[in-house]
């Protein structure tokens, strides 16, 4: 989700995006299981010297299709922005999967943002936080700020 609904050629409406978030939750909840909405990783595209936000209404959306169903939502986007807001672009730009690609990650990327997704869900639910290996070397870098290569 996210991403490519935001495309035209997908033909699905922001009402529509939380509406299929809305059913994906509840379907997840009358399975038996715990859903947990996450707002899309940022793209690395900037504008001047700040990410270009052009997942904000997704974001929004999701946010609010986690409320509408009373499930916990990480904001990744919003930490994401932040993360690579304070790296800036060219350190930014080392996650991509290839050159120009602001989207796909690489495997140092894939590291650095599955850590924040892993962080994000142990602040959010304390409780999993057993069941994820810690990093702090890797986490204080990516809550301070501060360029991490994924090898930390």
């Amino acid at each position: 989700f996210g991403y490519n609904n935001q495309k035209e050629s997908a033909g699905i409406s922001l009402e529509e995006y939380k509406a299929n978030l809305e059913k994906l939750a509840t379907e997840v909840k009358e399975a038996g299981g715990t859903p947990i909405l996450i707002t899309s990783l940022t793209r690395r595209k900037f504008d001047g010297d700040r990410v270009r936000e052009n997942l904000k209404e997704q974001r929004e959306q999701t946010i609010a299709a986690a409320k509408a169903v009373r499930t916990t939502w990480l904001d990744l986007n919003r930490a994401s922005t932040d993360y690579i807001n304070a790296i800036g672009e060219t350190n930014g730009s080392y996650y991509n999967l290839k050159e120009g690609d602001n989207t796909h990650l690489n495997v140092a990327g894939e590291k650095v943002f599955g850590r924040m997704v892993a962080d994000l869900l142990g602040r959010k639910r304390g409780q999993l936080r057993r069941y994820l290996a810690p990093n702090k070397a890797l986490s204080e870098k990516i809550w301070a700020g501060e360029f991490a290569t994924g090898d930390e």
